[in-house]
């Protein structure tokens, strides 16, 4: 199982993903396979206890501090 999580550290659109998947009604581990990122840190973002620590997104500056 710990093979199929991703080897890099969850990125700032991976949150947003599981935010939105949440909001749609998706479980957290249904939410936490579907990206590849580990049910616990899934289960802190979507309640809002932290946010991934990371370099702010491609597409747009993000401050996640």
């Amino acid at each position: 199982g710990i093979n199929k999580f991703k080897q890099n550290s969850p990125q700032y659109e991976d949150y947003l993903l599981a935010k939105s998947l949440w909001k749609e009604g998706y479980s957290l581990r249904r939410i936490s396979k579907k990206i590849g990122i580990s049910y616990g840190a899934v289960f802190k973002w979507v309640h809002n206890i932290s946010k991934p620590v990371c370099l702010p997104s491609k597409n747009e500056d993000i401050n996640v501090n």
